[in-house]
């Protein structure tokens, strides 16, 4: 039998091999732990700096302005780089219109395809189109081109429709877009104002976005054409108004009625009396892209 003495050292060893064992332990099941709890962490951050990130437009742009240096009232585009229009909000809302991702064509930045920005009104928006794909959507798609589309519904140079924003409330979101080509588009919505409140308008209007703008983007300046709810006359007028604001400032304007982009008469190409269906629709497109490649190289 053994000692006391041997009998106490192997009882201290086994005590010591016991702690040592415990303490093993717990440290492996500290280590385990520790993982977890750091990605919990840094999900929990992750989505806190989501929610509190400053928005911007889907193009990157910044929220458009009314000529004054004030933000127009506008929410704030879902942060990608999809391509964009504006509409107007529903009836009774008061707040300003909705962005609304148009297709999903948006390709890596600079692969090297010309692009283009619309401002426009309803026709831009594609009102009475099917899924409201309009000229612009079509025109950007004949081309193969990247495309912005800044349409509001019942605007214009002097007209901000239901939501308020005309054509020069949109030039900071159009001149963000950093397009080779900006297209103004219309607008058939002026018959609401008067050929000298819209010549003033027209050039306020054009006169920024050709100083603001990068210089090697090119603007191209486009008429109303007639329409069956439309005195012919009264398109007359606004043409002649936005064409020649369009030349003080020295800019390129297209006046479709004088090319006959679409027959008002043809009731085959009208969804209503102020809108085209997706036939009319396309033979803007047809006619328009055929414009924007000779303006890309003029």
């Amino acid at each position: 039998m053994a000692s006391d003495p041997a009998r106490t050292r192997r009882a201290t060893i086994l005590a010591g091999v016991v702690v040592a064992a415990v303490v093993a332990v717990l440290v492996l099941l500290g280590n385990g732990r520790e993982p977890a709890v750091r990605a919990a962490a840094t999900q929990r951050s992750a989505a806190e700096a989501t929610s509190t990130a400053p928005g911007r437009g889907a193009s990157g742009a910044a929220s458009p302005s009314d000529g004054t240096g004030t933000p127009a009232e506008t929410t704030s585009p879902a942060p990608t780089a999809g391509r964009t229009t504006t509409e107007p909000p529903a009836a009774g809302a008061t707040a300003g219109p909705t962005p609304r991702v148009l297709a999903g064509n948006a390709p890596p930045d600079g692969d090297g395809r010309p692009s283009v920005t619309f401002i426009g009104d309803s026709w831009a928006v594609g009102v009475g189109a099917t899924g409201q794909r309009g000229y612009a959507v079509l025109t950007g798609e004949q081309l193969g081109w990247t495309y912005d589309v800044l349409g509001v519904s019942g605007s214009g140079y002097t007209q901000g429709g239901a939501a308020g924003i005309t054509f020069g409330q949109r030039i900071d979101a159009a001149v963000a877009t950093d397009a080779d080509v900006i297209v103004v588009q219309g607008s058939l919505n002026e018959r609401n104002s008067t050929p000298s409140a819209l010549a003033a308008a027209a050039r306020t209007t054009l006169e920024r976005l050709r100083r603001e703008a990068d210089p090697h983007t090119k603007v191209l300046v486009v008429g109303s054409t007639y329409a069956p709810g439309t005195p012919d006359g009264t398109i007359d007028w606004i043409n002649d108004a936005i064409a020649g604001a369009a030349t003080q400032v020295g800019l390129s304007f297209i006046d479709p009625t004088a090319e006959h982009w679409i027959d008002a008469t043809d009731p085959t190409l009208w969804f209503d009396v102020n809108h085209p269906d997706d036939a009319g629709y396309r033979l803007v497109a047809d006619h328009l892209a055929r414009e924007l490649r000779v303006t890309l190289v003029r």
